[in-house]
């Protein structure tokens, strides 16, 4: 695909700014045969601290107007949890639809996992899961607040709608893979997040953002570009002493480093 892009980037707080700079670096490296339009957000932690603003309604148009938005992570111990949760995050993903979370699962050469015998072929699989309906509908309340017979209730809204667009996606993807569709129910874990005690020292690992760079371009037609992107993280990750921040045996920038120099060979 040829032509140019309007990428909306959310740098956010923490590390965010350090591993969505490393993603940036990795899309210029990669890119050949388009343009990109780099929008930038002021958008996170920060800015509601600064102002009280989470995501005013013209930053959200601004928003809808881009061919993608990259984000690199929105948090800060001294923001209440779930404001930025509730009022940037699942906003943008209710307001602008974005019903699908796309998790692709492979192996990497170097990285070591709980069953170390299988292969890169053995581990290569995809995860859809939906992102706009069940618990992160907010539907709830409490019972009985503030007594000793406080009760809490999370309600899961799964609408006809909504479950039949997920499941069609999900489809679509195994009949483009291997044709083979599982269906799991998941609990929620917390991941990732801003890294707070990792800011600013150069040494989050920045791969994950630029897996999401990667993700970004094959879901905007670049396939060839995302190829290259995704041959570089598996040459990082081949170098690499570990996964975990601080251990990686390279700065954050030289991760950044290693997957440009993986790309460019391919």
């Amino acid at each position: 695909m040829t032509g140019s892009h309007r990428i909306g980037v959310i740098a956010g707080d923490g590390t965010g700014p350090e591993v969505v700079r490393e993603g940036l670096r990795v899309l210029e490296a990669v890119r050949e045969g388009f343009e990109t339009e780099l929008v930038p957000f002021d958008l996170g932690a920060e800015r509601y601290l600064r102002t009280g603003e989470v995501l005013p309604d013209e930053e959200l148009e601004g928003l809808a107007g881009c061919d993608a938005i990259f984000l690199g992570a929105v948090g800060d111990p001294r923001v209440r949890p779930g404001i930025l949760e509730r009022d940037l995050l699942l906003r943008i993903r209710f307001e602008l639809d974005q019903y699908v979370n796309l998790r692709p699962i492979v192996r990497y050469p170097g990285v070591p996992t709980l069953v170390p015998s299988q292969t890169a072929d053995d581990v290569n699989f995809v995860v859809v899961r939906e992102n706009s309906e069940g618990l992160y509908s907010g539907a709830g309340g409490f019972h009985r607040k503030g007594t000793p017979h406080e009760v809490a209730v999370q309600e899961s809204v799964n609408t006809r709608h909504g479950v039949e667009r997920i499941v069609r996606y999900a489809f679509d993807v195994a009949r483009n893979r291997r044709r083979k569709l599982t269906l799991v129910h998941k609990t929620n874990v917390p991941i990732g997040g801003t890294a707070p005690d990792h800011t600013g020292k150069g040494t989050i690992n920045p791969l994950a953002a630029i897996g999401a760079v990667q993700m970004m371009l094959a879901q905007l037609g670049e396939h060839e570009a995302a190829t290259r992107a995704y041959e570089g993280i598996r040459f990082a990750c081949s170098k690499m002493t570990s996964m975990r921040a601080g251990e990686m045996g390279y700065t954050t920038s030289e991760v950044g480093d290693l997957v440009i120099e993986g790309a460019s060979s391919t």
